[in-house]
């Protein structure tokens, strides 16, 4: 049986407005991919690595000085006395390291799981490793995963993640449902010890259920 034309115009501009939105829906997760605020003075490499499950790795190399992200799967060393605030499981229990010459102190402070709805987003802290007197603190995404010092003392690098709920047409019928599609989102940020502004960069890759950590920093 046709539809009589009354009928038609509602049914023409909802599909209408469903077609606007999956366009606008693909070109946010498009235009996300990579993400950088600015480039660091402080020079160096720090290496990382997502891990999906079950145990997929996927390693980076961020150039601090240049914001340039690449993969980096054939140049990871094997380091066995990497420090161990590198990659943390929660900021819950105060973990935190001495910068290499002795003067700075970085911790880290928030919930036992971050990624609660109803958690506050972990803080970062560097304070004087003498007077123990606050020289940074911010937070940055909802969830801290790990931090490391410059080999020269000059800045800390930490890696951070945030839950994004999926805006991708496809995966509508899940949130409809209760269940929507979420996954992590990484970002690096470089806190540079001259200035206190730290630059961030994303890291190229999403994940579900993902682990990430800091391998080393590399400087010439």
């Amino acid at each position: 049986m046709p539809l009589k034309p009354h009928f038609l115009k509602p049914l023409i501009l909802g599909l209408l407005l469903l077609t606007v939105l999956g366009v606008a829906g693909l070109g946010c997760a498009r235009n996300s991919n990579t993400e950088t605020t600015q480039s660091a003075r402080v020079g160096g490499s720090v290496y990382l690595d997502v891990i999906q499950p079950p145990d997929n790795h996927n390693r980076f190399v961020v150039f601090t000085n240049t914001g340039t992200i690449r993969g980096a799967d054939k140049e990871i060393e094997q380091r066995t006395n990497r420090p161990p605030t590198a990659g943390i499981d929660s900021c819950h229990n105060h973990p935190s390291m001495p910068s290499p010459d002795g003067k700075l102190v970085a911790t880290c402070d928030g919930d036992l799981v971050a990624t609660m709805t109803v958690a506050k987003p972990d803080e970062f802290t560097i304070v004087s490793g003498s007077s123990h007197k606050i020289v940074y603190k911010t937070s940055f995404e909802k969830k801290i995963n790990g931090f490391l010092w410059s080999p020269d003392s000059q800045a800390v690098a930490v890696l951070s993640s945030k839950v994004r709920t999926s805006k991708n047409p496809g995966d509508w019928l899940y949130a409809l449902s209760g269940h929507p599609i979420q996954y992590e989102e990484y970002y690096l940020h470089i806190v540079d010890l001259q200035t206190l502004k730290a630059s961030s960069f994303r890291l190229p890759i999403t994940g579900n259920s993902s682990t990430a950590d800091m391998l080393y920093w590399k400087q010439p």
